[in-house]
């Protein structure tokens, strides 16, 4: 299965609905779900995004939400 990334530029547009990618986000996903791809989100940083992309049918996220970016020593510790 192939999966389509969302930009960080469309996920910080989440509960901005005068911005015009807010309208974009919408299509992006509704265009994913047709072609049945899975997605993720980048630059996911609050529960808000978390929450809308959630009821959208985006489960997969990175960003700091999780943690900031680390080195591959501290992240196995």
């Amino acid at each position: 299965m192939s999966t389509l990334k969302i930009d960080k530029m469309f996920v910080d547009t989440i509960g901005h609905e005068d911005n015009f990618n807010a309208k974009t986000i919408d299509a992006i996903i509704s265009f994913a779900q047709k072609s049945e791809l899975s997605m993720i989100a980048e630059g996911v940083e609050n529960d808000n995004q978390v929450a809308y992309l959630s009821a959208q049918g985006v489960y997969l996220i990175q960003g700091y939400i999780y943690s900031k970016p680390l080195s591959a020593k501290q992240f196995f510790q």
